[in-house]
């Protein structure tokens, strides 16, 4: 393993334009440029050590090393910017950015993530379909 100092040298994406890190939808194309680099697990180390957020660090997503951290700290680590009301924290799934049109303003205050919000509600839409469907055959049977 590399001195903490000496891997970003060694580090491909300091010859990428970064925005390939940290852009909406480029993620597969930062993978690809990780899956080359002779020091993907530093980078990813560092990420973790210094719970860097945003980007793709060490071939890995936000919400991947999230769930990383979480093996590492208990299933109840949350990202340190999760208490915050700052623009651009994640939401408490960790899978999606609280900015914009998917922050829910809820009454009494506080903020809800609209896209894990329509994610349960489709899940218990399928639930309910289900359960009625079931009910119909018991019905005909």
């Amino acid at each position: 393993m590399l001195a903490s100092d000496e891997w970003h040298r060694e580090a491909v994406c300091a010859q990428t334009d970064p925005e390939v890190f940290f852009a909406k939808g480029q993620h597969l194309n930062a993978k690809a440029v990780c899956a080359g680099c002779p020091v993907t697990n530093e980078c990813l180390r560092e990420a973790l050590d210094d719970e860097i957020e945003f980007g793709i660090w060490g071939a890995m997503s936000p919400p991947e090393r999230l769930a990383l951290l979480r093996e590492e700290r208990g299933d109840d680590y949350k990202w340190p910017s999760l208490n915050s009301t700052a623009e651009g924290a994640f939401c408490n799934s960790g899978a999606h950015l609280m900015v914009g049109e998917n922050v829910l303003f809820i009454v009494g205050g506080g903020r809800r993530c609209r896209a894990c919000k329509q994610q349960r509600d489709l899940e218990a839409r399928s639930r309910r379909y289900a359960a009625e469907r079931e009910a119909r055959e018991l019905a005909a049977a």
